[in-house]
C-alpha cells in the first residue's frame, strides 16, 4: 500500500473507531442503567442489596446487557489495534522512501 492508500485507510478506521466508541458509551450506559434500576427496584421492596444484586446478575437480560457492552469494548480495541498497525505501516512506508532518496 502506498501512503495515500494507508492515509485513506486510516481516516475510514478513525471514524469507524469513533461510531463504535459511541455504540459502546451507548451500550455501557444502557448496561448500568438496567443494572441499578433493577436492584433498585428489588431493595424497594425489601430485599436486600446483596440479594437483589444476585438476583439481577442471573437475570437473561443483565446477561444479554452484559455481553453487549463487552463486544462493543471489543469493537472499539479492536480497532484501535487496527488503527496503531496502519500508523506502523506508514511510518514503515515512509522510511523505506526516505531509504530509497539516501541511496539515489
Amino acid at each position: 500500500m502506498d501512503m495515500d492508500q494507508i492515509l485513506d485507510s486510516l481516516d475510514r478506521m478513525i471514524s469507524e473507531w469513533e461510531q463504535q466508541s459511541l455504540m459502546a458509551i451507548e451500550a455501557e450506559a444502557n448496561f448500568k442503567s438496567f443494572e441499578a434500576s433493577s436492584k433498585k427496584a428489588l431493595i424497594d421492596v425489601g430485599d436486600s442489596a446483596a440479594k437483589a444484586e444476585v438476583f439481577v446478575r442471573a437475570m437473561p437480560a443483565w446477561a444479554e446487557k452484559y455481553k453487549a457492552l463487552q463486544q462493543a469494548s471489543l469493537s472499539v480495541e479492536v480497532l484501535k489495534k487496527r488503527i496503531m498497525v496502519a500508523q506502523l505501516s506508514f511510518d514503515a512506508e515512509r522510511t523505506n522512501r526516505a531509504d530509497k532518496r539516501r541511496i539515489v
